[in-house]
C-alpha cells in the first residue's frame, strides 16, 4: 500500500521487523506458488552470514 507505483494490489514485499529486536528481513513474493526458487548463502572468513542470494531468474 505504501508504493502502489511498484507493488501489484496484493502486495510483493515488506520489510518485516522481527519482534522485540532491532533486526528486519525482507520478505518478498515471488509468485503465486506455481514454482520454487534455489537459495544460496554466503558466509565470511569468521563464518558469520554475509550474503543471501535467491535465484529467481536463471541467468545461464
Amino acid at each position: 500500500m505504501e508504493n502502489p507505483l511498484y507493488q501489484r494490489e496484493g502486495g510483493d514485499w515488506i520489510n518485516f521487523r522481527i519482534p522485540n529486536t532491532d533486526l528486519s528481513i525482507p520478505m518478498i513474493q515471488s509468485g503465486f506458488g506455481d514454482g520454487v526458487y534455489p537459495v544460496y548463502f554466503g558466509y565470511d572468513k569468521d563464518n558469520n552470514l554475509c550474503d543471501v542470494v535467491i535465484e529467481y531468474i536463471y541467468l545461464g
